[in-house]
């Protein structure tokens, strides 16, 4: 796909952890604060609160992934706001929310 597509996405939750990160060029890291992730995963998926933190155990925190990332997007607000910052980035604009 690399060869035919200039820019394509990939939705990886363990791109970090499974050491896909050398696949790619760039890695965006889409951010949200732990209790704001949690409820999103409660409601996304009908999980109690513990199953959403259980699951979310087996990823590394997001901290972590921040500094692993070329870009971070910020993503505790709504949609709008987080696709201002993704058409941003793809004009060249403000690097990423720790700009």
């Amino acid at each position: 796909m690399a060869q035919t597509e200039e820019i394509f996405f990939m939705d990886i939750p363990l791109l970090f952890e499974q050491d896909y990160v050398s696949w790619f060029d760039e890695t965006w890291l889409v951010y949200v604060d732990r209790d704001v992730q949690v409820e999103r995963l409660m409601k996304r998926d009908h999980l109690s609160k513990d199953e959403s933190e259980s699951r979310l155990a087996a990823q590394w925190p997001l901290e972590k992934k921040k500094d692993l990332a070329s870009h971070v997007l910020n993503n505790n607000g709504n949609q709008d706001q987080l696709l201002t910052q993704v058409f941003s980035l793809l004009e060249g604009g403000k690097k990423d929310d720790r700009d």
